[in-house]
């Protein structure tokens, strides 16, 4: 007969086990995704930011007084400056950066771009953030090329697979991005605890509606619903997109346990971030949606191409090409603030806040249509590594 502590011992066992082997299934196996996969990332990744949403603007910062610099306490910019660097400085900054995402498209030297990459982009945003606020949208800039260079992601359709001879790792297919996906769900868990404490879910308030109405009163905002939404004052709906806000956040931890329900909550999350834009003109998160890019379904395209068409994507990334698309690029961000895209939906008289929306509808119709077409596959997934 088994004594007390032989059946403790024998429960933190199977504790124990069960643990592990949940860790293991979510860092080895529930985000793995096939080399293909990864490189079609990796092309779509950089396009978002070189012709669609554009890439960091810093130079705008050299010409501000030193008076305003005020990092907060851990920062980069403690160690290497005191007051704002020159505007020359950031306009060598963003070329490096601008160079960096064309050699990523590419392919070249993926891992050393990769790292190189977060870290510039950590240096500007050091300084952007210098001003006594912090943008966490750039949070997921920095750490998806920091991550994925631990990926397969410049092994495939790259001058390192055409030239270097690049080869995937099966293991190095699912961990990075197993662990950007932990951070994000715990991003998203800490910006539900202060709308808590704050007293967010409190039926007597209605949180949204006050933000909504600071935004027009205070900040003078006057643009999409927001001037249509001031006026309207049913509690029950305001009540409510206060619980779905913090509901969306505070599980999210949960939701990433599983592939198929973490995608679902992406796509709310999309859906949210359209709601921001059209009720606090809120335009930052736009940037966001290039990480979801991260878990749509590749292989709807991968399994589709010929062994020709892959042949000729591959044939694309050579060095001619790559010295032309990175002199294009540089000419462009010098003369031009916004992307080709936005620049083209400005031609068409649209403001950034219309031009941002469309961009997220995109996003959501491109979301929406890999959701359909992935249930209506039902195939398994490709095993983690393979070609």
């Amino acid at each position: 007969m088994k004594t007390k502590s032989s059946k403790a011992v024998s429960s933190r066992r199977t504790l124990n086990t069960f643990v592990t082997n949940l860790v293991d299934r979510f860092a080895f196996d529930t985000y793995g995704i096939d080399a293909k996969s990864q490189a079609l990332f990796r092309i779509f990744y950089a396009s978002l930011f070189l012709v669609i949403g554009g890439l960091p603007s810093w130079v705008w910062i050299g010409d501000k007084p030193s008076v305003l610099f005020q990092p907060p306490p851990i920062s980069l910019t403690n160690f290497v400056a005191s007051s704002f660097p020159p505007a020359g400085f950031f306009i060598s900054l963003e070329i490096i950066v601008c160079l960096l995402y064309v050699a990523l498209l590419f392919g070249f030297y993926t891992r050393i771009t990769s790292v190189l990459l977060a870290v510039f982009l950590t240096i500007g945003f050091s300084f952007e953030f210098s001003f006594g606020k912090i943008g966490h949208f750039a949070m997921l800039m920095i750490l998806v090329p920091l991550m994925m260079s631990f990926s397969n992601w410049g092994t495939l359709w790259s001058i390192d697979a055409r030239y270097r001879h690049a080869q995937p790792n099966p293991n190095r297919a699912a961990w990075p991005i197993a662990f950007m996906v932990l951070c994000f769900g715990f991003a998203m868990f800490s910006a539900s605890v202060p709308k808590i404490i704050a007293g967010w879910l409190d039926p007597a308030t209605q949180a949204v509606r006050g933000y909504m109405l600071r935004f027009y009163y205070v900040q003078g905002s006057r643009e999409l619903l927001l001037p249509y939404l001031v006026d309207f004052t049913s509690k029950g709906v305001w009540e409510a997109m206060d619980w779905m806000g913090v509901g969306l956040e505070l599980t999210f931890l949960l939701a990433i346990l599983r592939r198929q329900l973490f995608r679902f909550y992406l796509l709310v999350t999309i859906s949210f971030h359209i709601a921001n834009l059209l009720i606090f003109n809120i335009n930052d998160f736009y940037l966001n949606t290039y990480f979801y890019a991260l878990f749509f379904n590749y292989t709807l395209i991968t399994e589709r191409m010929s062994p020709l068409a892959s042949q000729r994507l591959g044939s694309f990334f050579n060095y001619v090409n790559l010295a032309l698309v990175a002199g294009a690029a540089v000419v462009w961000y010098r003369f031009f603030t916004l992307s080709p895209f936005f620049t083209a939906l400005e031609a068409l008289s649209l403001n950034f806040d219309e031009a941002t929306l469309v961009l997220l509808f995109a996003m959501l119709a491109l979301a929406l249509t890999d959701a359909v077409l992935s249930l209506r596959q039902r195939q398994p997934t490709p095993a983690v590594g393979a070609l």
